[in-house]
């Protein structure tokens, strides 16, 4: 089994949202965490997550402007293949290490503009192709919603 969460943390700059992810990542005691809209500059990334947890390996997707999911994970846990990095999403391939068994996780963080957002929903149709018999969990904050009431 592995425990996993994404927290749209909409800045990672201050000191209480780093306090409030670590809290996450204890109180779930999370396996594998996605943050997004991190706005941390990528000069301060390792900083921060050092403080969020230091057992934790960390990629980034500093691949342009305005680019913000980490996916972090415990390194005795899991082994992470980061598969593909885009704008609005990272595919990530899990090893559970102690079941021997794998699994896919994708983060997303969805553009707050349709049109990119329509592209996102694409690339997510065309990956479930790939995606055969293999476990997936596709996790993040899609800024879309279900229905304006909510």
């Amino acid at each position: 089994m592995i425990k996993a969460g994404v927290w749209n943390v909409r800045g990672l700059n201050g000191i209480d949202h780093q306090q409030a992810a670590v809290a996450l990542i204890s109180e779930f005691n999370l396996d594998f965490v996605g943050l997004v809209e991190t706005r941390v500059a990528q000069s301060n990334s390792a900083r921060i997550q050092g403080v969020i947890s230091s057992k934790f390996t960390w990629f980034s997707d500093y691949l342009g402007p305005g680019d913000r999911i980490w996916v972090g994970w415990d390194a005795t846990e899991l082994h992470v293949d980061i598969l593909e990095a885009h704008r609005q999403i990272v595919h990530c391939e899990v090893h559970i290490l102690k079941l021997h068994a794998k699994c896919l996780i994708s983060v997303v963080y969805g553009d707050y503009d349709l049109i990119p957002r329509r592209e996102l929903w694409l690339h997510i149709s065309q990956s479930s192709i790939t995606v055969g018999d293999t476990p997936w969990m596709l996790l993040g904050d899609f800024n879309a919603i279900l229905d304006s009431r909510s």
